[in-house]
């Protein structure tokens, strides 16, 4: 048998004093949730629902301290970030950036890793994802063949057996490929 949780609907009159309250009072949003016998998550999603439509009937407190000292926070917080990725790639040549950028990718994003290191994001992504010539993909076939007919020959064919076979498969190439 399965248990029915009697939902409560709350009036939008209860709801939009509800908002009005946890905006304008002093006391923080899990004070008054409790107050009010709401769930605080219910109480956030009225916030964000009523507070979003009538933004001049409840307007959110701000002084200019609390503003200065949140961009400072980012600020700082960039500049670390920016600090801790420079630490640790420095004196890096240019081959084995993009590797250091893999290592590091879970500690920091890469499109801030690429900013503070002055290295486009598609740069990166183009070593991680190389796009091969049709000549890389023919050597690559080709020594696949090769180490499959090495295998086959018990790891006994030298170059010439093994261009012999390759010349039987319908592929002519020079003894030193």
């Amino acid at each position: 048998m399965m248990w029915l949780r009697k939902s409560n609907r709350y009036p939008a009159e209860f709801k939009e004093s509800s908002v009005k309250l946890a905006l304008e009072s002093d006391q923080s949003m899990s004070q008054t949730a409790r107050e009010l016998g709401v769930n605080l998550k219910l109480l956030y999603n009225w916030v964000n629902k009523y507070s979003g439509t009538n933004q001049k009937s409840y307007p959110i407190k701000t002084d200019p301290a609390s503003e200065e000292i949140k961009r400072l926070k980012k600020e700082l917080s960039r500049v670390i970030l920016e600090r801790d990725i420079l630490k640790k790639q420095r004196r890096i040549l240019p081959r084995t950036l993009c590797k250091i950028r893999t290592e590091h990718r879970h500690l920091y994003s890469i499109s801030s890793m690429c900013y503070f290191l002055q290295v486009s994001c598609s740069s990166y992504y183009e070593w991680l994802n190389p796009t091969r010539t049709d000549r890389e993909k023919e050597d690559k076939e080709l020594t696949d063949m090769i180490k499959k007919i090495f295998a086959e020959s018990r790891k006994i064919y030298g170059s010439r057996r093994t261009r012999s076979k390759l010349a039987q498969l319908g592929k002519f190439v020079g003894r030193n490929a």
